[in-house]
């Protein structure tokens, strides 16, 4: 108790080096916790996101189809078997036909993907529902994205010319009324689609009931389904986990950066503070105090710096984090779409308890290993050279 006092009364007595010291390593560790739940919420913005608008529970792809190979396209698809087409029935999985195609919108021309889907789909959080409308002069119902058709220069009402291919290898085109725009966050589902209807696209198609792929609700499908290959949640979403952690690598070594600025500055006042109290520690042994009590008093000083920080990030950080969660961040009108990215106008940090215990715990560790390194000297001092200003 006594070496506690005596810690605490020598750092309050460093008066604005204390405050200053401890106000850098609160800035390191606010930064560490921001930057953390920033990459937590997006992550956590762009899994619901994804899973909502794009992945549902997981896909079942025709064995052929590849997402980044378009010329397989023509033959990826078949009729489905009766395990999948039953859970179809169901209302537990929604079938997809995609062929290439291309428009002309307002004469010019454009590729682009034919997305067949079934316009009373409950698979994604997404309405469709458009497409079943009828438009007079044999005109077709289509969709397209926000931010398609702001590319493109269309609106709700326009007519748009469609070409394609048929599985028969003939070229054939017709006009389209746009009847809906689809909004999402998800930019697979935006840029450079077309929906249609499921059972127009096979008609476009010359094919009867052929799928793409097939969303499911859940993970829970028949196994093993020839000529069908399911992929789960975790297997869809590896591009974006993969784009985290190497975001996470760059903030590890940025605030790492500050985290060391943080710890120098307590390094340096616990060796200047032995350095400039020789003679106090060799008052301290003359009178009994044992060099492992004089290095623990000393190790005490430089841990109450980590638990001074602590309490002014929770002072001053607090309230700010808590707004931020609650508020949500915004990129100033873009949204993640401009960048590629499956996340709306907003999204918000994700401050949890085990982060928030973790960073802390991690930077006063830190702080209580810089606080012991340079005390280290203090275990070979002896008392009669330390009274005289001399270390050794």
């Amino acid at each position: 108790m006594m070496v506690f006092k005596l810690a605490l009364k020598n750092l309050l007595s460093a008066g604005l080096r204390t405050w200053l010291t401890a106000f850098i390593l609160s800035l390191t560790l606010a930064a560490m916790l921001f930057m953390q739940a920033l990459m937590a919420g997006m992550l956590d913005e762009m899994s619901t996101i994804r899973q909502n608008e794009e992945i549902a529970g997981g896909q079942i792809w025709h064995e052929k189809y590849d997402p980044f190979d378009p010329t397989v396209l023509e033959k990826a698809n078949a009729a489905l078997p009766n395990e999948i087409q039953s859970m179809v029935e169901k209302g537990d999985a929604c079938p997809l036909l995609m062929i290439s195609g291309a428009i002309y919108p307002k004469g010019r021309f454009k590729n682009a993907m034919l997305k067949g889907i079934n316009p009373n789909q409950e698979c994604l959080k997404l309405d469709f529902t458009s497409l079943n409308k009828i438009n007079g002069d044999d005109r077709l119902s289509v969709m397209i994205g926000k931010r398609y058709a702001d590319t493109l220069g269309m609106a709700k009402g326009d007519i748009l010319t469609i070409r394609w291919r048929t599985r028969a290898g003939a070229f054939d085109a017709v006009d389209a009324e746009i009847t809906s725009i689809l909004r999402t966050n998800a930019p697979v589902m935006d840029q450079g689609a077309v929906y249609l209807s499921h059972e127009v696209v096979n008609k476009m198609n010359g094919t009867l009931n052929h799928s793409t792929l097939v969303w499911v609700k859940t993970d829970r499908v028949p196994p093993h389904i020839e000529g069908w290959v399911f992929r789960d949640f975790m297997y869809l979403m590896k591009d974006t986990l993969d784009m985290v952690k190497s975001k996470q690598v760059g903030q590890s070594i940025f605030y790492g950066m500050l985290l060391f600025l943080g710890l120098i500055a307590v390094f340096d006042t616990q060796a200047l503070a032995v350095f400039r109290r020789k003679k106090e520690i060799g008052t301290f042994m003359a009178m009994g105090m044992s060099n492992a009590k004089v290095v623990y008093m000393f190790v005490i000083e430089g841990t109450m710096y980590g638990i001074i920080a602590t309490f002014l990030t929770l002072v001053w950080a607090g309230p700010l984090f808590w707004w931020l969660a609650e508020a949500g961040m915004s990129f100033g009108g873009a949204s993640g779409d401009d960048w590629g990215m499956a996340f709306g106008d907003r999204f918000f940090p994700v401050f949890t308890f085990g982060r928030v215990f973790g960073a802390i715990l991690f930077v006063n560790l830190m702080v209580i290993f810089v606080s012991f390194w340079p005390t280290k000297v203090i275990t070979r001092m002896l008392p009669a050279n330390a009274l005289r200003g001399r270390i050794s």
